[in-house]
């Protein structure tokens, strides 16, 4: 579930804009509120330094970086809990540009995934 849910992040968050530093900008001091189609939500937090954590439905923390591989692919990695041998990053298409308060659906049936970019943390 970790990695399903950190790719969910990754697909959805992220935000396109002028230079590399930007484009996940929406995320950052804001909170990106993920729920999948059981109602399970995830509270996601990137940071500018290019860390992000998350308190998973379960309410445990977990913390990774993100590195942009080019301008419209973010990739994420899980470092706490530390991921098993066979873990690879997640990496995703930024190029959808959003704001707070932006929400939106990914996915359908069982797989549906809503997200919401909210103020603060």
């Amino acid at each position: 579930m970790l990695k399903s849910t950190i790719g969910a992040v990754a697909a959805l968050v992220l935000l396109s804009g002028a230079a590399l530093a930007d484009q996940m900008e929406a995320a950052y001091g804001n909170t990106v509120v993920i729920t999948d189609g059981k109602g399970a939500v995830t509270k996601w937090y990137g940071n500018a330094d290019g860390t992000w954590t998350q308190t998973t439905p379960a309410g445990a923390t977990e913390t990774g970086t993100w590195t942009m591989k080019d301008p419209n692919t973010a990739c994420f990695t899980m470092t706490e809990p530390a991921p098993g041998p066979d873990y690879q990053p997640n990496c995703a298409d930024v190029a959808i540009k959003r704001a707070v308060g932006d929400k939106w659906v990914e996915g359908e049936g069982e797989a549906v995934v809503n997200y919401e970019i909210v103020a603060g943390r």
